[in-house]
């Protein structure tokens, strides 16, 4: 069976149909150009997608602004009208048909790579959960922006003997029944509870006050040790793990000595999904991930 189209057709291709135009026009507010908040509320109000934020809608603009245009430095980070007509025509990114997981499940079967986004002029790094909890294989990191994520990337990679590579849980590979992902923003229960004790501290030629554990999305903090080189503490903690086989345990040791200073003192960041239990000896490394010479704290973990 064929099919014939006359050159009016192609004509009228380029020209969008006048709801789209009516649409573009109403939430732009008679602008040339759709901003994130712009588009999330017309993904919201008129598309249904209840859920869906203003980081959402920046990374829609994104991806569109980079397929249509190959400089993007110069652009404004928004839709004109033929970019809102190529996202509508989009059938990754505005598909018919509710697809949740939809990355969990590209990665079940193929690599994924993150990277800190393009136009940062600072070194600084995001939560690298974002994307481990959905699968990702390489979370590119800038490895001279010191700090907590690039601290949680090293606990991460500390798994598997420090070899570089960490095998992806199996529940991020299996499905369901009725062919059902896991859903990272499910409302998951408890699986495991880890106890984590922290006894004392050893080998800072400086006194210290007080340790931070965290694990999570929850923090707990030692009450204060006065000025000690080997500070005692003798407390414990708990935390409720949903998902233990990527949860981190990290832990910051700060130094109060000085009125109105917080001076950062070691942290270290553990695979809970590879911890042993009982009493042992946790070295702490610097801002840099460099391990301190002969600083550990005594702590002890258990599983309930």
């Amino acid at each position: 069976m064929g099919l014939c189209f006359s050159d009016k057709l192609r004509m009228n291709r380029e020209s969008p149909p006048p709801d789209v135009v009516r649409v573009f026009v109403e939430y732009t507010e008679g602008g040339n150009h759709m901003t994130a908040e712009q588009l999330r509320r017309f993904l919201v109000e008129v598309q249904g997608e209840t859920e869906v934020l203003v980081s959402d809608a920046e990374k829609i603009i994104e991806r569109v602004t980079n397929e249509r245009h190959h400089i993007t430095k110069f652009l404004r980070h928004s839709l004109n009208l033929d970019d809102f007509l190529s996202f509508l025509f989009s059938d990754d990114l505005n598909h018919p048909v509710v697809s949740k997981n939809h990355n969990l499940r590209f990665t079940q079967k193929n690599l994924l790579r993150i990277y800190p986004k393009a136009t940062r002029v600072t070194s600084s790094n995001y939560k690298p959960f974002s994307g481990w909890m959905y699968g990702a294989q390489m979370v590119a990191f800038n490895m001279q922006g010191y700090g907590r994520a690039l601290w949680m990337m090293h606990g991460m990679f500390r798994s598997n003997g420090g070899c570089g590579y960490v095998k992806k849980p199996d529940f991020m590979m299996n499905k369901g029944p009725d062919g059902e992902v896991f859903d990272p923003k499910a409302k998951l229960p408890i699986k495991t509870t880890l106890r984590v004790k922290v006894y004392m501290g050893k080998g800072w030629d400086s006194g210290f006050q007080r340790a931070w554990v965290r694990g999570d999305r929850v923090m707990k903090k030692t009450k204060k040790e006065e000025n000690t080189w080997e500070p005692f503490w003798d407390e414990e903690f708990e935390f409720q793990l949903t998902v233990p086989e990527l949860a981190l345990l990290r832990v910051e040791v700060h130094d109060y000595n000085m009125p109105e200073k917080d001076d950062f003192s070691g942290q270290t960041c553990l695979p809970v999904a590879e911890l042993r239990q009982g009493t042992r000896s946790v070295p702490l490394y610097d801002r840099k991930g460099e391990r301190l010479v002969a600083v550990t704290l005594l702590m002890r973990f258990q599983f309930a």
